[in-house]
């Protein structure tokens, strides 16, 4: 849990400055310190930090799970699931779809992301700064910060991982499993695992998982695509199986999961992913 060094109530604020009528620039439009106990809606675009719990977010066609001192990139509606009671800080942006297109979730060694929305969020209970351009100016900061961080994190993998991450990411649906992938990348399935798992926080099988969950979430929040079909064009070898999965990870079923958010069609992004899917898979 991140201990911050000054008090921070919960509950929300909204900028004190007025926003000038064709201002261009990435700017604050509401804060937020809150608790989750149980599911949470979370709507807006922005930067969410989790300060304590762990459990999983939903959303943009997948889930995913969370744990603190990450950073969560925010975009239309996206559904917080604790497995504990959660804290978190949120910061609402507008003119920053560019810049936050290329944060999903970023973990963080260091808690200077966090202490920065802290005292952005204390700030703007205070009713400061008094003008949009210091806060512009701070948000672009923190949004030029986590891609620094991320762009030093992607490059810290080594040959082995980086191929490893490549041939799942790209193969995922034939892929039998870590004893075909280490066989092909020949090396020994110990050492794979070994490596993957020191650089990646997880093991090379969880990896896995998470990408053909993910695929399947975009093609059940997209597509009419029956489960049984679903289950095979992301690599399970039963419906049976892939329903097991789907419900231990994301605590739903896939009909339910469909049935919920495929009203949310997919962004521009979302259709050039599902048609990566499909055409890897020459449907």
């Amino acid at each position: 849990m991140m201990e911050i060094p000054f008090e921070v109530e919960y509950g929300d604020a909204l900028p004190p400055f007025p926003v000038p009528e064709g201002f261009g620039g990435v700017h604050p439009t509401g804060w937020g310190c809150g608790k989750a106990g149980a599911e949470s809606m979370l709507d807006g675009t922005g930067l969410l930090y989790i300060l304590s719990g762990t459990g999983q977010i939903r959303g943009k066609g997948k889930g995913s799970g969370y744990q603190p001192r990450q950073v969560i990139g925010l975009g239309g509606s996206r559904v917080l699931v604790p497995r504990e009671e959660t804290r978190y800080l949120y910061l609402l942006l507008a003119g920053a779809d560019t810049l936050l297109s290329g944060i999903d979730q970023v973990q963080l060694e260091e808690e200077s992301i966090g202490l920065s929305m802290a005292r952005m969020y204390q700030n703007a209970r205070k009713g400061l700064p008094e003008e949009v351009y210091t806060a512009s100016t701070e948000c672009y900061a923190l949004l030029m910060e986590l891609h620094r961080i991320q762009r030093q994190e992607s490059s810290v993998y080594s040959d082995l991982v980086r191929s490893a991450i490549q041939m799942i990411q790209e193969e995922y649906p034939y892929l039998a499993g870590v004893d075909e992938l280490s066989q092909r990348l020949e090396v020994s399935k110990s050492h794979l695992v070994r490596c993957f798992s020191a650089e990646m926080g997880r093991g090379p099988g969880r990896y896995l998982q998470e990408v053909r969950l993910e695929s399947a979430c975009q093609l059940l929040m997209s597509c009419d695509y029956d489960v049984e079909l679903v289950a095979g064009m992301t690599g399970y070898s039963c419906a049976n199986y892939f329903c097991k999965v789907f419900r231990k990870e994301l605590g739903i079923s896939p009909g339910a999961y469909r049935t919920r958010y495929q009203k949310d069609r997919p962004a521009t992004s979302q259709k050039h992913r599902l048609r990566e899917i499909e055409d890897m898979l020459a449907l």
